[in-house]
């Protein structure tokens, strides 16, 4: 196993990893429990082999939804004889930004229930597994050139490496109808998905696969701008005096996800694209995963407040969102899967 903190060459990133998200990401999970027809059609798909299996899992967090998504993998190959003869090696590149507790995502590894190196296809073909862990924002090169057979991003692609302040609240949607801010917001989230895409371009084989969803039409920030400024009413601040706090998630209409991909027509083919409606019922612990290492790492801007009060605001922000007994914070929202394959 190695593990791979390599010198970034991009700043500090607004996005933060998250919050013990083994815990705290079952919606998330049960997304990709629902929806694994475009990560099959990828698998039957996936180019010849020398040998070795490379694949890429962008946006790993802790490690959970990862041994779901690789214990998918094998048990479709398990039943692929012809792709399976003379395969050795499986390497895999689990990448999240350097403060993620690639620990954890190395313990679900080991872990004989969940674990791919404990796959019944691991072990009974003597397969030599290869995890390593990348400590870099995936708007960088994780891998050398032409390497990976595979890329799977899941719930990821919506966070952003810089963000705006605006008086909203933690975050913007387009829904706000601010022209000058959408006109940023949008040349932003275009520019950085073209840069992924350019990116896996050259990590990948001919012939190789990306398989990633996009959440779209979907209203958590607005729900989570709703209760942040209670929470800071409730301290008597205002918006402007914390516009350094921000949840840095743009979610992407599919007109625009339709014409980044448009633009890469040459080099990409769209091998499997289906959107569907996706309900989410997330708990306490979900949504502290999700935004309390995002908003306590922001509040660390403001030596001017002490780390009692910043607490506070996290925990009244969290009061909010499950007052009157609300069991859960429950965003609407649609989910575009997408395969696309390197010509």
């Amino acid at each position: 196993m190695t593990t791979i903190n390599a010198n970034s060459n991009q700043k500090e990133t607004q996005s933060k990893s998250m919050f013990d998200y083994n815990k705290g990401s079952n919606t998330q999970l049960t997304w990709l429990k629902n929806n694994l027809k475009h990560l099959t059609v990828a698998i039957e798909n996936l180019p010849k082999h020398k040998g070795s299996l490379n694949i890429g899992d962008y946006g790993c967090s802790q490690g959970k939804n990862s041994m779901f998504i690789m214990k998918h993998i094998l048990d479709k190959l398990q039943n692929n004889l012809k792709y399976l003869e003379s395969l050795k090696q499986l390497i895999v590149y689990h990448e999240d930004l350097p403060d993620n507790d690639f620990i954890q995502v190395r313990n679900c590894i080991e872990d004989s229930s969940i674990g791919y190196k404990h796959h019944s296809l691991v072990t009974s073909a003597g397969i030599d597994v290869n995890p390593n862990f990348v400590g870099k924002s995936y708007y960088e090169n994780i891998v050398q050139p032409g390497v990976l057979d595979l890329v799977f991003c899941y719930n990821s692609i919506h966070w952003m490496p810089e963000y705006f302040p605006s008086k909203y609240g933690l975050g913007y949607m387009a829904e706000y109808k601010n022209h000058e801010l959408t006109s940023k917001f949008n040349e932003m989230s275009y520019r950085y998905l073209e840069k992924w895409l350019n990116l896996r371009y050259e990590e990948l084989k001919q012939g190789g696969l990306i398989t990633i969803n996009f959440i779209t039409d979907c209203n958590l920030l607005d729900l989570l701008n709703k209760y942040w400024l209670l929470a800071l009413k409730k301290f008597g601040y205002k918006q402007s005096d914390f516009d350094k706090v921000m949840f840095p998630v743009y979610f992407r209409q599919i007109t625009e996800i339709q014409s980044v991909i448009d633009k890469f027509s040459t080099k990409f083919e769209v091998v499997f694209s289906e959107t569907n409606i996706e309900y989410a019922k997330f708990t306490k612990m979900e949504v502290k995963a999700l935004t309390k290492n995002q908003i306590l790492g922001c509040l660390k801007h403001y030596s001017n407040i002490d780390e009692v009060r910043k607490l506070e605001l996290y925990q009244s922000f969290e009061e909010f969102i499950f007052d009157d007994g609300r069991e859960y914070l429950e965003p609407d929202g649609n989910i575009n899967w997408l395969v696309l394959r390197k010509i």
